[in-house]
């Protein structure tokens, strides 16, 4: 059985490996691919596409969603004349 570069055979959390002290080189491999998968070495490539950031909690980091526009505020209620 053969692992993917920088994955470690084992124990693993959640699905995903235990990186231990590289974990802040996944996640800046990582947060790269995301913006352009052609920036990381190729060896990384399909282990990244498939690769879900743990929060620490022990379940998987949320996609993050579409930024919304903020939503249109009410006009304030009227007032009785003095």
């Amino acid at each position: 059985m053969s692992a993917q570069p920088g994955q470690q055979t084992g124990q693993h959390n959640s699905g995903n490996p235990d990186f231990g002290a590289n974990e802040w080189y996944i996640q800046e491999l990582y947060e790269d691919f995301r913006k352009d998968p052609q920036s990381v070495p190729e060896t990384w490539r399909a282990f990244l596409a498939d690769y879900v950031p743990d929060t620490g909690n022990g379940a998987p980091a949320a996609t993050p969603a579409a930024t919304a526009p903020p939503a249109p505020t009410a006009p304030p209620a009227p007032t009785a004349p003095p």
